[in-house]
């Protein structure tokens, strides 16, 4: 693990440019070490007060190019908190482990039925800043298994540290960028 660690530490540094680019390499990694089908991620966030979720990279393989996996916003999928698993996720800001999607009452079949792919297990995990979830990321569909396992989730939760640390120096530079602007307009 600690090799893995520096790798994606390393990753992170080369893309200190894009967090979307890092958070992508990170995924990719992520994939492979969990033998995920593929990964994804979704920002969380409130329009005119209203908590939602929105994707953000999709489909993610150890492979997969940063572009092909990038939502662009017109292009977005937005849920509810009281939608889908990724929605239950964000709204308890608990993990979760569903070995079988068909079995949990969270899952709808939205994302599925938009791309013709077909959920059979996942994990999901909160993003958090302080109790603000910034985003939820989901490894869907354990390769040569029916679940992902508890060693699984230790792994998922070891690596997504790294990509908390990215979400987490976006959204600082976001709200440093906020109030200087905000601080513009009131020296005006």
């Amino acid at each position: 693990m600690g090799e893995i660690s520096q790798d994606l530490l390393l990753s992170v540094q080369a893309e200190a440019g894009s967090s979307e680019l890092a958070t992508h390499r990170a995924l990719q990694r992520l994939a492979r070490l969990l033998q995920a089908d593929r990964c994804s991620m979704f920002l969380c966030r409130a329009r005119n007060g209203m908590p939602e979720v929105a994707s953000r990279l999709l489909d993610i393989t150890p492979t997969s190019k940063f572009e092909d996996n990038l939502v662009a916003p017109d292009r977005e999928v937005v849920f509810p908190l009281d939608i889908g698993i990724v929605g239950w996720v964000a709204h308890t800001k608990k993990a979760l482990n569903v070995p079988d999607v068909k079995k949990n009452s969270h899952f709808s079949d939205f994302m599925d039925r938009q791309t013709g792919y077909v959920t059979r297990n996942l994990l999901a995990t909160p993003i958090m800043v302080g109790k603000e979830v910034l985003a939820v990321v989901m490894a869907l569909n354990k390769v040569n298994s029916s679940e992902f396992s508890r060693q699984d989730e230790e792994v998922f939760s070891k690596c997504l540290s790294f990509v908390s640390v990215i979400l987490k120096f976006q959204h600082t530079s976001y709200l440093y960028s906020v109030e200087s602007r905000r601080s513009q307009v009131k020296g005006r």
